[in-house]
């Protein structure tokens, strides 16, 4: 008991320190940091000390824009659900962030001004936050099982679709961009990831209805996606750094190294592992938990907080260590250890992570989904966009679409899945949204930090790199506009007609409907009994399951307290 009551309070202390430590690496280089703290910016380079001072008003008018996008967002999606019951919300929030971002003018002072414009940092720390949340309960949502037998298809559809793509739209840019091998290359790795912030809801929401769960079709998209997500991370660094070559660049040796051994094996996998289960560790079941309220109550928010500070730090870490030390950055693996330490807490916490996962949903219900949506489109800028340059930006996309459509129908074409569960599967990959948002422009900000200015107007002999940069913007720009919201739609009405329903019957105990498409049923029970599932089953329903609860009532009938969401 003396060990159990020390965890408790080693737990408290750490959900203590991590929330601050969470605050500082979220305000301090992507919310404009702590006022007065960093006024200025001081960095010693070779014994000489470089100052920069920060802006103060790029924030100007941010909380109003967040604000008036939040609800109108909302009220979008809502709007969309009565349209027709079947199109995802998401569709009216992107639809909304956009048109506001970009027709919105008002006269001001007698100038006119867009008013719904959220500074860059803001959103992307925000956009953050609500993948952190998506990614962690997509993580609990995989089922260890199915993933073990269906390896070599995930690594099949998060490489080849990928590869292809990229290759076959940078060879595009470089005929019809005359862009050279690395920007092309470039360019293809932006525009060739699927958006986890599409396809991680879109697809929990078909789990947790049971479409495709009988042959685990979501948990082998849901793992994928997360790969492919740290390929096209790891090789845009790699050619970025080979386009815009400064002396803090890496070489390409180097950068595959960090890439593969740090970022996806050691951050991703080891070391999502390893998080995983010191979280379980610290949080583990005890008996003073079943036997006392109050210490059940304190332990499943424990649970909770612990967790999704635990993700808050690896994400925004990883982003940290790209601008503390250039080309370090482990965005992409600390993405993929949020998934794997989910699916680790997941196993070890067994029926207790059900609190933990209605958590998460109820948080990006009710409130990352709307912001990271709405701000999706709010990034599209239109103004940015070249006339000229948008055909030959579609038939890029168009070709690289093509060939990924193909390519991912090949990776699953086994005995496993039938012809329309192959197409499905093909749907899931069109989505694009969150990289691109993401890498569209850093490439226009490197060349800015070096002194390079872009702007025709003011600089008519810029070089040809504005230009690239330009045409790659763009390109990312017209992917998101056409396939974001395109792939949510395919996906919400190809599900139920291309994929089999897993029936289970209404008095089988197992079926726990609403809470096991969250966790997969294998990897939320493990070895429960029967008698145990019918009693869980009996809390969470509100009804009896006639003698099977039995003894174990009283135990498991607090599982009961799990919030509507």
């Amino acid at each position: 008991m003396l060990a159990s009551d020390f965890k408790r309070y080693v737990v408290s202390t750490l959900i203590a320190i991590l929330s601050v430590l969470s605050l500082w690496l979220m305000t301090d280089d992507n919310m404009g940091g702590i006022k007065g703290l960093n006024a200025k910016d001081v960095k010693q380079k070779g014994g000489n000390f470089e100052t920069s001072t920060v802006q103060t008003d790029t924030n100007q008018g941010t909380l109003l824009a967040l604000g008036v996008l939040f609800f109108i967002g909302i009220l979008a999606g809502k709007l969309t659900k009565k349209i027709y019951f079947a199109l995802p919300e998401l569709i009216g929030m992107m639809i909304v962030g956009f048109v506001l971002r970009n027709f919105a003018v008002f006269n001001i002072a007698g100038n006119p001004t867009k008013l719904f414009v959220v500074d860059e940092k803001w959103s992307k720390s925000l956009r953050y936050l609500a993948l952190v949340t998506i990614l962690a309960r997509g993580g609990m949502g995989l089922n260890i099982e199915k993933l073990k037998k269906m390896s070599f298809a995930v690594l099949r559809l998060a490489l080849l679709p990928n590869v292809c793509e990229a290759t076959c739209e940078a060879l595009m840019c470089m005929w019809l961009f005359k862009m050279p091998f690395h920007w092309a290359m470039m360019t293809g790795f932006v525009m060739s990831p699927v958006s986890p912030a599409v396809t991680v809801p879109s697809l929990l929401r078909l789990k947790e209805q049971r479409w495709g769960t009988k042959k685990g079709i979501p948990d082998l998209v849901l793992a994928a996606a997360s790969l492919d997500d740290v390929l096209s991370l790891s090789m845009f660094y790699v050619f970025l750094g080979q386009a815009i070559a400064t002396k803090d660049s890496m070489s390409v040796e180097l950068t595959i190294v960090k890439s593969l051994l740090i970022e996806l094996i050691g951050m991703g996998f080891i070391g999502g592992t390893i998080i995983g289960k010191l979280v379980v560790f610290l949080t583990a079941p005890c008996d003073e938990e079943e036997e006392d309220e109050g210490v059940y109550e304190q332990m499943k928010s424990q649970r909770f907080y612990l967790y999704l500070l635990v993700c808050i730090c690896m994400k925004f870490g990883g982003m940290r260590m790209g601008v503390d030390y250039p080309g370090w950055g482990l965005t992409g693996g600390a993405g993929l250890a949020i998934v794997v330490s989910g699916l680790v807490v997941a196993n070890g916490w067994k029926h207790h992570a059900l609190y933990v996962a209605a958590r998460f949903k109820g948080l990006w219900n009710d409130i990352f989904q709307p912001f990271l949506f709405v701000l999706i489109g709010a990034t599209v800028d239109i103004e940015k966009l070249n006339g000229e340059v948008v055909p030959y930006a579609l038939c890029v996309l168009v070709v690289g679409l093509a060939v990924q459509c193909i390519t991912s129908y090949l990776c699953v074409a086994t005995n496993q899945f039938n012809i329309k569960e192959r197409l499905f599967m093909v749907m899931t990959w069109l989505p694009k949204a969150t990289v691109q948002a993401a890498l569209g422009s850093i490439a226009l900000s490197e060349l800015g930090t070096m002194g390079i200015d872009c702007d025709v107007t003011r600089n008519p002999s810029r070089p040809d790199t504005c230009m690239h940069a330009e045409n790659l913007l763009s390109c990312a720009v017209i992917s998101i506009i056409v396939t974001a919201p395109i792939g949510a739609l395919m996906i919400a009405l190809g599900g139920p007609r291309l994929l089999e329903k897993e029936e289970l019957p209404d008095d089988d105990p197992t079926h726990l409907e609403g809470v096991s498409g969250d966790l997969g049923y294998q990897s939320l029970v493990g070895s429960f009994t029967s008698e145990k599932m019918a009693s869980l089953h009996s809390s969470l329903h509100g009804s009896m399951v006639g003698s099977k609860v039995g003894s174990h009532k009283g135990r498991y009938s607090k599982v009961a307290s799990i919030p509507e969401v």
